[in-house]
């Protein structure tokens, strides 16, 4: 087994060479999924428990040892990336994992960053209502407003009273049908996921349109 700093983490039951590139988040801990928990006399040791085991991502380890020079070592099954709100400062660990393209915090409106280690990569896992690789886009939340499809108070476009108006409904369809719908990007403009047109904002109000698609 060889610890390596070029490739992420890379692990082979055919060949028992496996290896990793972890850094330390000095007092911190996850506080997630515990695949074991042993005691080891340096972090290398731990770290490489952590590679030896196909299911742990990261691991947290004593910064104090006990009355024998150990440190306790907890194998976990996932990252602070998958479980960031379980990520805590912490007095008496440290906290190691691999390194991640994640770190770069790359997914936009609390989307959750998963990791593929082998492949040293990363997806983005986005809340309801966002979309795009990074989750950098979002429905605008354009919604009913008598005859009209109208944008909300939402990055300077205006509510119904005083507001841009967007294009008048065809008759018997709702704003959320698909070729009403509007997405709102991530440098706040409003447009029209059919015909892709910038509606917001604008400096002057918009004309009514029809059958935009």
């Amino acid at each position: 087994m060889i610890a390596m700093q070029a490739s992420i983490l890379h692990r082979s039951p055919t060949s028992h060479i496996s290896y990793g590139n972890f850094r330390r988040d000095a007092f911190h801990c996850l506080q997630a999924e515990k695949l074991t928990s042993v005691v080891v006399e340096n972090e290398l040791e731990c770290i490489f428990r952590c590679l030896e085991e196909i299911k742990c991502y990261s691991l947290n380890l004593a910064v104090y040892p006990d009355s024998k020079g150990l440190h306790l070592c907890e194998l976990l099954a996932t990252d602070k990336y998958k479980a960031a709100k379980h990520f805590l400062a912490n007095d008496t660990f440290h906290h190691h994992r691999p390194w991640s393209p994640c770190e770069s915090a790359p997914c936009k409106n609390s989307a959750g960053c998963i990791t593929d280690y082998e492949l040293n990569s990363y997806h983005c896992n986005c809340e309801p209502g966002f979309f795009g690789t990074h989750c950098e886009r979002g429905e605008s939340g354009i919604r009913s407003y008598g005859d009209f499809c109208v944008a909300p108070n939402k990055r300077g476009c205006s509510p119904p009273d005083g507001s841009y108006l967007i294009f008048t409904k065809k008759d018997g369809t709702a704003c959320n049908a698909t070729d009403q719908i509007f997405l709102l990007d991530q440098d706040g403009v409003i447009y029209h996921k059919c015909s892709t047109k910038k509606v917001c904002p604008q400096t002057i109000t918009l004309p009514r349109e029809r059958n935009l698609c």
